[in-house]
């Protein structure tokens, strides 16, 4: 049995895309990208950033996932906030784009693997971050989270996994009984063992600027949030 005290530090699969070819990628998101949706981490994820959002001083807003995959989370989030009035042009970052390539972009959707070319060309008033830092420790981790809290002008929103003996067996059988992909099968329950306790969360918060508002809350769906509105 997993000891939940601590994360832990076995790699994933995943951590390693490049192995991978695009068809076995491409499987991998679509079954993570379903997960998410049917234990309504995106849901809660889309329902925070609204709230965010609100009393936002304009209706076009650039939006920074960092840790995008394929952009799918940018997409249907684009999609969430256009009937609320606003024209999200989302701006993903992902080290590992280059397995995917560049065929998902759009005019108001760009990806890239390159950090300095992303914040040369967009500045972030929003960013998002949903199921990538579990898979970061130490100078990563902590890079990561300057990004997200610091770069952007008004706020951010932090999910990712609850690290619990219940999340990581029902994790583990669905992934059984429904997956037929192998990577997922081996990383969805190793996910949780590398998630986050409340201490955790209550840690990588204070790297947020001062004067920043921050709420930590746990969902239904095993996810920590991070809600950080910036004063402006």
């Amino acid at each position: 049995m997993p000891d939940f005290r601590r994360r832990s530090t076995e790699l994933e699969m995943l951590d390693h895309p490049g192995q991978f070819s695009s068809g076995v990628l491409s499987q991998t998101y679509r079954e993570i990208n379903f997960i998410n949706k049917y234990l309504l981490g995106d849901y809660f994820l889309q329902n925070d950033l609204i709230r965010l959002l609100m009393g936002y001083p304009t209706k076009t807003l650039t939006l920074l996932d960092l840790g995008c995959g394929n952009g799918n989370l940018l997409r249907k989030l684009q999609l969430a906030l256009k009937p609320l009035g606003f024209r999200v042009i989302g701006v993903g970052f992902d080290p590992y784009l280059e397995s995917i390539g560049d065929k998902f972009q759009t005019e108001d959707l760009h990806l890239y693997s390159d950090w300095n070319q992303l914040v040369a060309r967009h500045p972030i008033d929003i960013a998002i971050t949903s199921l990538t830092l579990h898979h970061l420790y130490d100078e990563v981790l902590a890079e990561a989270l300057h990004r997200l809290m610091v770069a952007p002008r008004y706020g951010f929103v932090i999910s990712d996994l609850v690290r619990s003996p219940i999340a990581y067996y029902l994790i583990k059988g669905m992934t059984a009984v429904f997956s037929r992909s192998d990577l997922v099968k081996n990383d969805a329950p190793l996910s949780v063992c590398r998630g986050f306790s409340r201490a955790d969360m209550v840690a990588m918060s204070l790297v947020a600027e001062p004067g920043t508002h921050i709420q930590i809350q746990q969902n239904i769906a095993f996810r920590w949030h991070i809600i950080g509105r910036k004063t402006v």
